[in-house]
């Protein structure tokens, strides 16, 4: 518990933008030609979400040991913009075991950043995941 991890970058492109939106389908003005307050498209509020997923992979922290991700709350701070640099800062929060004492619940909080460190969203998530080894909680895990 308390462990930090800072990511590395993530440049958003017109390509993502375009990307997303045919995957979700939402073609939104919005994130299309920018409507609204904004004054230039937003990228749909999962985006987010999935860039933190990307980079925490790419770290490689949690290589083979996740088993599935089991819930996110999460929250939209401020738009994210084609040209923002986006990182991540991530706080563990939880670790427990299961029942199955071969396999732990790990919770987190994320805070994704743009580049001019402002936080664009936050939230919190847990994993399940493959303990190190069996037994009981280790000493000092809530």
């Amino acid at each position: 518990m308390g462990q930090r991890f800072h990511s590395g970058t993530r440049e958003v492109t017109d390509q993502d933008l375009k990307a997303f939106t045919e995957l979700s389908g939402d073609r939104h003005p919005l994130h299309t030609r920018g409507a609204g307050r904004f004054g230039r498209p937003v990228l749909h509020g999962p985006f987010g979400l999935a860039v933190f997923l990307g980079l925490l992979h790419e770290m490689g922290i949690v290589a083979e040991s996740v088993v599935a991700l089991l819930d996110t709350r999460w929250r939209y701070r401020a738009p994210i913009h084609v040209g923002d640099t986006l990182r991540f800062e991530l706080t563990v929060t939880r670790c427990r075991r299961t029942s199955k004492s071969d396999e732990g619940v790990v919770n987190r909080h994320v805070t994704l950043l743009n580049q001019d460190g402002v936080t664009v969203q936050e939230g919190t998530t847990a994993m399940l995941v493959r303990a190190r080894d069996a037994g009981p909680d280790p000493v000092g895990r809530a």
